[in-house]
């Protein structure tokens, strides 16, 4: 399984009642609201321990996961957001935050979205666990250069679902592929769907950088769904010629083929909205 890019990560947490903290989180480049750098989940093969019997290794225990969690980097998470996350206790009046031996991270549900080599949409649900910060740094501005900002480490511990239905007792679900059922599916079975509130698809945007390119250049379209906190974003392009040029389902990486004018749509998965861009290509040399 090899994965193109890091889109979006959806986050949920949850209080004890079982209802949500606040409105589902959405990092994906949003201004300053937060982008999603990198995901690394581990911990989802035990290791194996082998039983002797007859002078042979006779039996070799090979069910279940490890500790599974996930590194995040994350750069310019909201600060209100990252402190309901990791459990910090709020003044609500003076907005300070507290940490400290009552400091207790709530239950989250979280997604990550991505693309597979062949463009599908790739969808990697954790369907519960709790995030942990172990550090805040500062560092100097270096004399002479533009200031560049580093993506901060977030952790997150796995724990199985306990929820009723076919991810119960199960900790990741996956799903490569754009079946809108299939799509939903996954979402309801980690963020609810009575608890949940939905927020619809409203329209989609597209933006191809360049217009024009020449035969056996890339393009890039940028996809904008609104609004920024819809809970399902998602999204299929398609090229109306790909003799004309082709261009990525999910991560809007175009090619260039042959000289002529081209449309790209996108299609949302919620609403069926659509939006479209044209792309010139004209011969090379």
């Amino acid at each position: 399984m090899t994965l193109v890019g890091y889109k979006r990560l959806r986050v949920q947490p949850w209080g004890k009642d079982g209802n949500p903290l606040c409105p589902q989180i959405v990092l994906q480049g949003d201004k300053d609201k937060g982008a999603t750098k990198t995901a690394e989940i581990s911990g989802l093969a035990k290791d194996s321990v082998k039983v002797s019997g007859s002078n042979i290794a006779y039996y070799t225990s090979r069910k279940g996961v490890g500790d599974v969690k996930i590194d995040f980097g994350i750069l310019d998470f909201p600060e209100k957001e990252s402190d309901i996350v990791l459990g910090y206790k709020v003044d609500n009046d003076t907005e300070i935050s507290y940490i400290g031996n009552d400091t207790e991270a709530p239950f989250c549900s979280v997604m990550l979205e991505s693309e597979n080599l062949q463009g599908d949409i790739a969808l990697l649900s954790v369907f519960s666990g709790t995030f942990t910060k172990e550090k805040i740094s500062l560092k100097t501005e270096e004399v002479d250069k533009a200031f560049e900002p580093e993506e901060e480490s977030y952790s997150f511990s796995a724990v199985s679902d306990q929820k009723e239905g076919p991810q119960n007792g199960q900790y990741i679900g996956k799903y490569f592929g754009s079946k809108p059922e299939s799509i939903k599916a996954l979402m309801d079975q980690t963020f609810g769907t009575e608890s949940t509130t939905t927020v619809p698809v409203t329209g989609i945007t597209l933006e191809s950088t360049p217009i024009e390119v020449k035969v056996g250049e890339t393009f890039t379209v940028k996809t904008t769904v609104t609004p920024s906190n819809a809970t399902d974003s998602t999204y299929t392009l398609v090229s109306s010629d790909s003799k004309i040029a082709t261009i990525t389902p999910v991560a809007g990486k175009g090619t260039a083929v042959a000289p002529g004018k081209v449309t790209i749509t996108g299609t949302t998965t919620d609403g069926n909205k659509t939006g479209t861009v044209e792309v010139t290509v004209v011969a090379a040399g």
